[in-house]
């Protein structure tokens, strides 16, 4: 809290008075994805950045009648070196698991975001389709100055729902699944958390010295989707298609043994109404970004999401 949080109070009640005195102001905070998602390990971590988050809720309406305006970044896992030690030296199976669906960012998308946010007038700031369905589906009584992003909140709000409940069932079933392995205890950032006797920590998987996701086979082909190094799109939207394959497949998966056995022709229309929304999902984050890529891109895109569940 030291660091995440008071770090950010002090200096806001430092500027404060003198931004009223000037007239005008802005205040922003970096909260994180954890600040909208609580997970398994991220307990002083999520609370600290939660807590950021209604302090930038509250601090933009009491600052309003003076032209200072607040707004709040949300990055997932940014490509540090920090990150990089945790994830690959400490961090437990467990932890990797999860922080995955997230996927990873660099610090330098992270800092053009940012930016961007703060000169369109943005409240919320988030990296990547994952990053905005999760201010989506997480933005409840929080403000919004955004009317399009609004009314998508209002469209979308009961399905991104949806979607959050079976991932934290997801979730759960893992922290279940850890627990009974369990053997000792260990400290772990600043709190007492399972670890396995033989500390799985281990480094990710590794083919030929590169890393190898659920979602994809040793050559990072995604499965069934052919070799993404002939769809011609950039090294980044290659990185959000991978993150959304590995995401959705693995919801999907664990969606329907949340359920009784039910009939192909059932789960068939169910997979197919999931297709459908990614791909609106999709096409409203292209607008929403303003980004009117080329047709060859848009029927990639299209492409690729209808072959993920």
């Amino acid at each position: 809290m030291a660091l995440n949080y008071y770090s950010a109070v002090f200096p806001t009640r430092y500027v404060v008075p003198r931004m009223k005195k000037r007239g005008y102001g802005h205040i922003s905070f970096v909260s994180s994805a954890a600040g909208q998602f609580a997970i398994w390990g991220y307990s002083s971590y999520s609370a600290s950045k939660f807590a950021l988050r209604g302090l930038a809720d509250a601090l933009q309406m009491e600052l309003l009648p003076y032209n200072i305006t607040v707004s709040v970044l949300c990055p997932p896992n940014t490509d540090t070196d920090v990150f990089r030690s945790l994830h690959t030296t400490t961090m437990p199976a467990i932890m990797r698991k999860m922080t995955a669906m997230a996927g990873l960012v660099s610090p330098k998308e992270v800092a053009k975001a940012h930016i961007r946010g703060i000169e369109n007038g943005r409240y919320l700031t988030t990296n990547g389709l994952m990053g905005w369905f999760l201010g989506v589906g997480t933005a409840g009584a929080s403000p919004e100055r955004n009317l399009l992003q609004a009314f998508f909140q209002f469209l979308l709000g009961g399905i991104i729902r949806i979607v959050i409940l079976a991932i934290i069932g997801h979730f759960n079933s893992l922290s279940r699944s850890h627990a009974l392995a369990q053997k000792k205890f260990k400290s772990y950032l600043f709190q007492d958390v399972l670890i396995p006797e033989d500390e799985e920590m281990e480094a990710f998987d590794m083919e030929d010295g590169e890393p190898v996701t659920n979602g994809t086979d040793s050559e990072g082909q995604i499965r069934g989707c052919g070799d993404p190094a002939d769809w011609g799109l950039s090294p980044a939207q290659l990185n959000e298609l991978r993150a959304i394959h590995d995401s959705v497949a693995e919801l999907l998966e664990h969606f329907w043994t949340c359920f009784p056995p039910v009939t192909s022709e059932l789960k068939k229309r169910f997979n197919t109404v999931t297709k459908c929304l990614l791909v609106l999902m999709l096409g409203f984050k292209c607008i929403l970004k303003g980004n009117l890529p080329g047709t060859k891109t848009v029927l990639l895109y299209l492409w690729v999401i209808l072959h993920l569940c």
